[in-house]
């Protein structure tokens, strides 16, 4: 079982141990188990997201888990399941009246013991993580240009109304920090919980775009970004996560590591690093629209940082017991807006005269907001102020809810008989072309589809021709049955602003369509499929009909979506949200090139790809070619190596790899070159050895790199150039991990010069992570075993200017610790000469020991203090380095720090080296603390190299005669010297 599967399964675990704690409440009785329960379970959740959050900052040493773990996590799963089938038996057999007095029963214990057993584990994997301070984190960067345009702006309608009273409540609720991180908005289905969320999701994004207010005693609180999620019954939770990192302009990298091993995770995992990392210290809001179950929230809440709300829209008031719920009132007020809005009355008020069958028509409907919507559609907006209009409405209304029990079914709470009477009133009201076009977009699965999508089926079944489709369409969206919202697409850029339309129906609505219409549905469905047994149901089967019903089957409601699959044999490997992101591209292409043959096969090569993951290279690279569909073909490939979790596109495929280099030269759009090293970074980091190597031979791959970083732009591009060059040097931080490219890469005319110009980037805008991704680059290159290239890089013109500059870079400490890793890595078998001159090189010294107070960052520390024990390895250096002001006292401090063992282990090994040196030895000795520090090391609670290299240390300064007599009154020190020094 892989760690992503693990924690997952904690999170069901929590989730079951919520319920227990809901449910009973009533049924146990009181004890110490039961009460302590509640804090175990908590502990629980805390380790849970200790362990996730470890996950975007460390590496498991293996990325498998004992099956022992799977074992124990299995029967723990199953333990409180089966509690919890237990209890809601019990209270089944309350609510039956059966058994009014039921005894209470005892909690049993081994529940307790078993989430005790969880902490323990977690607690256990938490300690087999290393850490990943010297690993870069992922370049989180896009140009505001791109952010704000990237942002889905949330569809406005006039006729929607703002729940003033209520809203306000829930920015009081969100803006509190008192309150829970999880604010609920409950209400039945209908009710405008979508409206509330998207007024107040509307109100925060303004906020944060208005200009600071001038200083007057009072802060005003807005959130850096705001998400506005739509979830549904079967949303997927990586999906709604790659959604987010969309929306707020970063679309998904993976973390480059030092060794084949560390790579970053694809697949879920990765995704949930990314967000887990960009919501760590940032203020955000994240609003989850109709959320059904437990495990969506959960999957949120387990990547929140400390600034970050989530407002919550569900039918469930027990949804999440860490909750501020807020229950979504509509008031009489409230109510009439609705209607004279809906109905398309001045000012969204109701006349005088009609304010009597006004009310009534609200009493009548219980003032569901829905049903009053909807009912509006009935009363002609030419005749809005005509009295008769409302009586006639009334009438048929009334009507229908007399009859309603006996030609409705399955009406309940959350699906109110009032709304099923207004939509009954409304959709029969509509022309038939209306209701089957309304119909089609009921039949789709998912929050949204593609306008193109539902115009493809129209013409495929001669349903409606596209003048009477643009005509309904302007129809329905004016009625508020559908939401239509213009999308700019991911792969767009701030000029080209590539978008496309897409429909939205509320549940309600599709519940409504699917069950009332459904012999229309099925008789449209045959027709579609060719299952109709008519003479023509095979004239549209040319290769481009059946390319386009193949795009719509991957919208299409499962049932319909498996017939549709085993009827023209398409080999998805699932119906889903993620299937449907990787798709946009190819919806975007239809509505765009439909009537031009070469895209006809671009379309075909990307949807093989996204049903089979497979097509020929040679198509793949001709589609690579065509300027329009570059970017988006780039964003179908890297959206579906999140989705599989592999590499669409191989290191070995030559004619893909040369298209690839072709978009990274002159004349290719910005966008373009953009997305094809977003997909060379994900091709060589899935890559093997033998791959990365033979793609850093590949024609044109180096050229092309070394282009984007010697690129220079106008100052309006700057931003989104850096953000190009950034993606470069990851490429080559992935390539020069193997030891035949080290070479390749110091000896490729311009290379090293251009990594350097990225360290010594100084402007405004220069991107911190650009510069430590380069300097990572360099420090992977620096560990090559020929010594010629190790010197070839140190001895290069402005290698150790540009590192030592970037080392006292204080405002970008991820920066410094890239530079001290590099400046280590150099100082490694490069010759005495080489050595002295790091260590001499002005402010280098000063830049490793400022890095030794960062008690905020380890890996710094770490990389520091190993930097200056391989400088101490050149005898001329060890008393600059003691003698340098505060070096001594820190790494005498830091030997004490014992929740960093790496730091703990480099000082003493820096101490040992300083040793072999007379006078150093003796400064070492006589500093106050330093032999209690190191003897403090020996003992088997540290670890075990950490002991080594202070017994080493110890070993070294036992030298002079006074040291050793020192040491030798420590108990016990003498002898745990000798076995540590004597140890093979």
């Amino acid at each position: 079982m892989a760690l992503s599967e693990l924690t997952s399964m904690g999170s069901v675990i929590i989730t079951l141990g919520s319920k227990i704690q809901t449910l009973g409440g009533e049924w146990y009785k009181p004890s110490g188990a039961w009460a302590s329960f509640p804090r175990q379970l908590e502990h629980l959740r805390r380790k849970h997201l200790d362990l996730v959050s470890n996950l975007s900052r460390h590496v498991m040493l293996q990325e498998s888990c004992d099956p022992k773990l799977i074992d124990q996590m299995l029967y723990v799963r199953s333990l409180l399941e089966s509690e919890v089938s237990k209890l809601k038996t019990q209270k089944r057999a309350r609510c039956s009246g059966c058994f009014p007095k039921l005894s209470l029963i005892p909690f049993p214990e081994p529940v307790l013991r078993s989430v005790q057993g969880v902490i323990t584990m977690f607690d256990g994997l938490i300690a087999t993580f290393r850490p990943r301070e010297d690993i870069p984190r992922s370049v989180l960067r896009a140009s505001p240009r791109l952010i704000q345009q990237m942002a889905p702006p949330l569809p406005k309608d006039s006729r929607h109304v703002h729940y003033e009273v209520l809203e306000s409540g829930v920015c009081q609720a969100l803006e509190d920090p008192s309150k829970p991180a999880v604010i609920l908005l409950h209400g039945d289905g209908g009710q405008g919980k979508t409206v509330a969320a998207r007024n107040i999701a509307a109100y925060y994004r303004e906020k944060a775009k208005a200009p600071a207010p001038a200083a007057s005693g009072e802060e005003s609180f807005s959130f850096e970004h705001v998400a506005f999620v739509e979830c549904g019954p079967e949303a997927d939770s990586a999906a709604k996560h790659f959604e987010v990192l969309r929306d707020m302009g970063i679309e998904g990298e993976v973390s480059p590591g030092e060794e084949q091993g560390t790579y970053g995770r694809g697949g879920d995992v990765s995704i949930r690093h990314q967000l887990a990392g960009l919501l760590k210290d940032k203020a955000v809001l994240i609003i989850l629209d109709d959320v059904c179950d437990t495990d969506i929230l959960q999957s949120f809440v387990d990547l929140f940082g400390t600034g970050v709300k989530c407002l919550v829209t569900t039918q469930d008031e027990s949804l999440w017991l860490d909750s501020y719920m807020i229950e979504m009132t509509v008031g009489p007020d409230d109510a009439r807006r609705i209607l004279a809005s809906h109905v398309g009355l001045p000012g969204q008020v109701i006349p005088f005269h009609l304010k009597e069958i006004a009310d009534r028509l609200i009493d009548e409907t219980e003032a569901h907001p829905l049903a009053l919507a909807t009912l509006a559609n009935a009363i002609s907006t030419r005749r809005a102020s005509d009295i008769q209009e409302w009586v006639d409405a009334e009438r048929d209304v009334l009507k229908l809810l007399h009859y309603v029990e006996e030609t409705a079914p399955n009406l309940n709470k959350k699906y109110p008989r009032t709304f099923w009477a207004s939509m009954k009133v409304c959709v029969g009201s509509m022309p038939e072309e209306a209701q089957k076009l309304l119909l089609l977009a009921a039949m789709c699965e998912g929050p949204s589809v593609p306008e193109e999508v539902l115009r493809i089926m129209c013409e495929s079944t001669k349903l409606l021709g596209g003048a009477a489709f643009n005509k309904l369409r302007n129809d329905l969206e004016q009625k508020s049955l559908v939401v239509i919202e213009t999308q700019v697409l991911p792969w767009a850029d701030a000029i080209s602003q590539l978008t496309q339309r897409r429909w939205s129906l509320h549940r309600l609505q599709k519940q409504f369509l699917r069950h009332e219409m459904s012999q229309e549905a099925e008789a449209f469905a045959a027709m579609f499929l060719g299952e109709s047994g008519g003479d023509d149901t095979d004239a549209l089967d040319s290769e481009d009909a059946k390319l386009f019903k193949v795009l719509c089957a991957l919208y299409f409601e499962k049932s319909l979506a498996k017939r549709a699959a085993a009827k023209w044999g398409i080999s998805f490997k699932n119906f889903s949200e993620r299937r449907r992101l990787a798709i946009e591209p190819l919806a975007w292409l239809i509505q765009n090139h439909s009537d031009q043959s070469s895209y006809l096969m671009a379309r075909k090569v990307l949807l093989e790809y996204i049903c089979n993951e497979q097509a020929e290279d040679k198509d793949v690279a001709r589609l690579l070619r065509m300027p329009r569909s570059a970017a988006a073909t780039c964003w179908a490939l890297e959206t579906m190596w999140w989705i599989t979790e592999q590499a669409t596109v191989g290191a070995e495929e030559q004619s893909v790899l040369a298209a690839l280099v072709h978009l990274l030269g002159e004349g290719v759009d910005r966008n373009s070159r953009e997305k094809a090293l977003r997909v060379l970074v994900n091709v060589a980091a899935k890559a093997s050895a033998s791959q990365r190597i033979r793609l850093a031979a590949h024609p044109g791959v180096l050229e092309g790199l070394v282009g984007v970083l010697n690129r220079f732009q106008t100052e309006a591009e700057i931003v989104n150039l850096y953000t190009q060059q950034a993606l470069a040097t990851r490429v080559f931080n992935f390539l020069a991990s193997e030891e035949d490219n080290k070479a390749r890469i110091v000896d490729f005319p311009f290379a090293l010069d251009a990594l350097v110009r990225c360290i010594l980037k100084d402007d405004a805008v220069a991107s911190p992570e650009l510069q430590a991704h380069a300097a990572v680059t360099v420090a992977i290159v620096a560990r090559a075993n020929a010594t010629q290239t190790k010197r070839k890089t140190v001895e290069f013109p402005g290698v150790l200017g540009g590192l030592v500059k970037l080392l006292n870079k204080d405002e970008a400490p991820h920066a410094q610790q890239c530079a001290a890793s590099a400046l280590a890595y150099l100082s490694v078998n490069v010759g005495e000469h080489n050595n002295r001159r790091i260590a001499q090189y002005p402010y280098a010294l000063s830049g490793l020991v400022n890095l030794l107070f960062k008690d905020q960052s380890p890996g710094a520390q770490m990389w520091a203090a190993w930097a200056l024990t391989n400088l101490s390895v050149e005898e001329k250096n060890r008393r600059d380095i003691v003698d340098f002001p505060y070096a001594l006292p820190r790494f005498v401090r830091l030997l004490g720090k014992d929740e960093s063992p790496d730091v703990q282990k480099w000082c003493a090994s820096a101490l040992a080296m300083l040793a072999l040196d007379e006078q150093c030895n003796r400064k070492i000795a006589e500093f106050p603390d330093a032999l209690a520090a190191l003897v403090n090391l020996l003992y088997k609670d540290k670890a075990l190299q950490v002991q080594t290299w202070a017994a080493w240390a110890l070993s070294n300064l036992s030298a002079d005669p006074q040291t050793m007599a020192q040491i030798s009154k420590f108990p016990d020190a003498v002898r745990r010297i000798k076995e540590l020094t004597l140890q093979p």
